[in-house]
């Protein structure tokens, strides 16, 4: 059974509320970008984004642009994700990078592909012989 075929995905959504999706998440983008361009000092000191930062990035949804829909994405075009990721970098280019980092790593993760690939990837292989 292949995962394409395993997933019951909910009915694709139409291009109108696709766009919907990504409006509301560059308006939420855009309300974060003072808080992401005041804490990079201490992202830089620490080394690494405040986890309330990484929070709320993930809380606007930029870490599913890249994720096919059938996982829980919004399968983003490259424009799009490339927009968020200048606009993040206007505020603090480490945070942008780390953003980009952190949607590529979750295009290969959802709970959902870890219940439906998991899951699948444990079941028996049926009987051998």
């Amino acid at each position: 059974m292949d995962l394409v075929t395993s997933v019951s995905d909910p009915p694709a959504p139409t291009l109108d509320d696709l766009s919907a999706r990504l409006d509301d998440l560059s308006a939420r983008l855009d309300d974060l970008l003072p808080e992401i361009r005041a804490r990079a000092a201490e992202a830089e000191r620490a080394c690494t984004l405040p986890a309330d930062v990484a929070r709320a990035l993930e809380g606007v949804g930029v870490f599913r642009l890249q994720r096919v829909r059938a996982l829980g994405g919004l399968e983003a075009d490259p424009v799009v994700i490339l927009d968020v990721i200048e606009r993040l970098a206007h505020a603090d280019a480490s945070t942008a990078w780390a953003t980009l980092i952190g949607m590529t790593a979750s295009s290969f993760y959802s709970a959902e592909a870890d219940r439906t690939v998991g899951c699948h990837r444990l079941e028996p292989a049926g009987p051998t012989g």
